[in-house]
């Protein structure tokens, strides 16, 4: 429905041409021809070839294993300053004493530094 068309040419001395910047999913038509001191000889057949559908994006899994480690640290500190609050009857202008968040920080330290 959409198609879109462009010429390019190709030259080189070897018998062998790698094309790169295609497309992924896109039909390209190819034709060889000759040339030499004489002239340039009769195009070849089309060659109809289509490239291949894009490679899903997949992420190492160290990196997943990261990202997860920092989203569950991150939870469990937000966890922790909640729990705090309620422990210490929080009302709106006070905060949690920072010996009860060091003190949950510390203990999931420890614990992440024993697992690994």
């Amino acid at each position: 429905d959409n198609e879109e068309q462009s010429y390019s040419t190709l030259k080189t001395k070897n018998t062998s041409a790698l094309v790169s910047g295609l497309k992924p999913g896109t039909n390209y038509i190819f034709q060889v021809r000759a040339r030499t001191s004489a002239g340039c000889g009769r195009f070849s057949q089309n060659i109809e070839i289509q490239t291949g559908k894009p490679a899903p994006l997949r992420y190492n899994t160290m990196t997943i294993i990261w990202i997860s480690m920092a989203l569950v640290s991150g939870l469990i500190t937000f966890l922790a300053i909640i729990i705090c609050r309620k422990r210490q009857g929080y009302t709106l202008p006070h905060y949690p004493s920072l010996l009860c968040v060091e003190h949950f920080l510390y203990a999931t330290v420890s614990l992440y530094v024993t697992c690994v």
